[in-house]
């Protein structure tokens, strides 16, 4: 089945720029529903699971500090959107635990290069 594209408007009256699949509009939609819906589930068990951790890992107790910055707004709405989280203290917690958490496997592991020997026998 063949689906036909062409550039509308949401009300018909100017050209937005979108594009609008005029056949099989129902599928369509509802594969992107579906997929925005997992997206959605992904951000949210991955705020979670960063917030149990910084929990876990005590960063969560004590009492609070306010923090006062003053940061582009755009960098703000694109984490808001990318996160997930509508609340920008949400999102400040969030950010602050994923930098408290953060593994330094990266930088371990590119230290230890030449600390084998080139001539060990790995058994392969």
């Amino acid at each position: 089945m063949r689906s036909r594209f062409r550039k509308t408007s949401t009300d018909g009256s100017s050209d937005d720029g979108r594009l609008r699949v005029l056949q099989n509009s129902v599928y369509v939609e509802r594969k992107e529903s579906v997929m925005a819906t997992k997206h959605e589930d992904h951000l949210s068990q991955r705020h979670g699971a960063v917030v149990a951790a910084a929990k876990a890992a005590g960063l969560l107790s004590g009492t609070n500090s306010a923090v006062g910055a003053r940061v582009p707004r755009e960098l703000i709405d694109r984490a808001k959107m990318r996160s997930g989280i509508a609340s920008t203290t949400d999102l400040v917690e969030y950010a602050l635990a994923k930098v408290a958490l953060e593994d330094d496997f990266g930088a371990r592991l590119v230290s230890r290069k030449g600390a084998i020997p080139a001539d060990i026998a790995l058994g392969i």
